[in-house]
């Protein structure tokens, strides 16, 4: 029957993403199991109301992100998916120390680094006597797939000539600990979802207007300065975030 898992065409959200989306949920409740077919490009069309275009889409998207695998002649399968990360909020890690333990080969691509004067928007976040920041923009990549893209600012007052360090090689908490001397204590973080714009796009090898994880990051040192902000992008499966809260009866 035409249009079963119906898509909601009045959305924002792109019909690809929601039938990828609407795939990915079949996958993890065991609908579709591991090392089965999942249905021809024609079935998917059928059964979602939605254009061949669309389907591959979301098909060539969740081959990509290594939940399922074209095999020639036979079909499309889900396969066996290791888990990227799982990012504990209760504890304050960098890029590097939060997938050491996998067994995924990361690398990071620094753009451009540079010395701003403090808009508005920055002004508001850093101390007002800040009066320039480093600007650090970054591209994460995990198995030599583009993942992350994160824009940095720390203060010039705390880390005068941060700007001579390569962070394709170092991590930026260890040049702020080692060099800098300074203890990081803790950070504040917001998420929200947003569509990639061009330059985001061009990083992440996306299309323009996709949606995308943003999470804003505060950091703070022993001494409760602000030491970095953040603002970091990725299309949401490089990793889930996890915390625990505790109920509290009246």
């Amino acid at each position: 029957m035409k249009g079963i898992d119906m898509i909601d065409k009045n959305s924002p959200l792109p019909l690809y993403f929601q039938l990828q989306n609407s795939l990915l949920e079949k996958i993890k409740d065991g609908t579709y199991p591991k090392n089965k077919a999942l249905p021809t490009e024609y079935e998917l069309t059928e059964q979602y109301g939605v254009s061949r275009i669309t389907v591959r889409q979301a098909i060539d998207n969740l081959v990509k992100e290594g939940y399922i695998e074209k095999r020639r002649g036979v079909g499309t399968f889900v396969v066996e998916r290791e888990k990227l990360n799982s990012w504990d909020l209760g504890s304050l890690k960098s890029f590097e120390e939060a997938f050491k333990e996998s067994n995924h080969e990361i690398r990071t691509e620094m753009i451009s680094i540079k010395c701003i004067k403090l808009n508005n928007k920055l002004q508001n976040i850093f101390d007002s006597k800040e009066k320039e920041v480093y600007q650090l923009k970054r591209v994460r990549f995990i198995d030599e797939r583009p993942a992350m893209y994160i824009t940095t600012y720390v203060p010039a007052s705390i880390f005068p000539k941060i700007d001579e360090y390569d962070f394709s090689s170092v991590s930026l908490y260890k040049t702020m600990s080692d060099e800098y001397k300074i203890n990081i204590s803790y950070a504040e973080k917001e998420f929200r979802v947003i569509a990639a714009t061009k330059d985001e796009s061009e990083k992440l090898k996306l299309k323009i207007g996709s949606p995308l994880q943003e999470v804003k990051t505060i950091t703070y040192d022993d001494k409760n300065r602000i030491i970095e902000y953040s603002i970091s992008r990725d299309s949401g499966d490089i990793s889930t975030y996890k915390i625990k809260l505790k109920y509290r009866s009246k």
